[in-house]
């Protein structure tokens, strides 16, 4: 069973011992640990997402051009692979989503901590959606932009809600920057 999969077992059945009434329960990352996590971190904007069949699970593979690599060796387009999607090629269409899953957008620019599944052949978000942040534009100024709020989040022997983040790019860069070159 690949990574990506192991990790979707995980986090569903922590939802489901956890509490059934959370939409998503996760152990939550510092900054720190989706660096250390991560095989790859990159700086991109979304060009195209297509749903697909991996064995008997929908997933939405997203293609990602790179503008920048803070850790590891991707560069130029990836595939990063998000489980759920849509198949409206059916005769009844089929979709699957998956609680605490990050979504992308065509067009999106985003910042991303991302792990190799090598069984499926692409990146996945490390960490679910906690990997994943939008690079926001306001007022001149980019910041890098997380929403947590439907989320349970694990720390220490508490549950908490996710927040929502908001943080200028630069500084973002640079602490992310710090944790890759220690």
């Amino acid at each position: 069973m690949s990574q990506f999969f192991r990790m979707l077992l995980a986090t569903l059945s922590m939802g489901l011992v956890a509490s059934t009434a959370a939409a998503d329960v996760s152990v939550r990352l510092s900054n720190e640990a989706l660096t250390d996590a991560s095989a790859a971190i990159v700086i991109g904007r979304v060009t195209a997402a297509e749903s697909r069949w991996i064995d008997r699970n929908l997933v939405t593979a997203v293609t990602v051009q790179i503008s920048e690599t803070l850790k590891g060796g991707a560069a130029g387009q990836i595939e990063v692979l998000l489980p759920g999607g849509i198949d409206a090629n059916r005769r009844f269409k089929v979709a699957m989503t998956y609680p605490g899953a990050p979504q992308m957008y065509n067009g999106e620019d985003v910042f991303l901590f991302l792990m190799q599944d090598d069984d499926l052949g692409g990146y996945i978000v490390t960490g679910f959606a906690q990997g994943k942040f939008s690079i926001l534009t306001q007022r001149g100024a980019q910041f890098v932009s997380r929403d947590l709020r439907g989320s349970q989040l694990i720390e220490g022997t508490g549950i908490s809600r996710g927040t929502v983040v908001l943080t200028p790019l630069d500084e973002f860069r640079n602490e992310i920057a710090g944790y890759v070159s220690r």
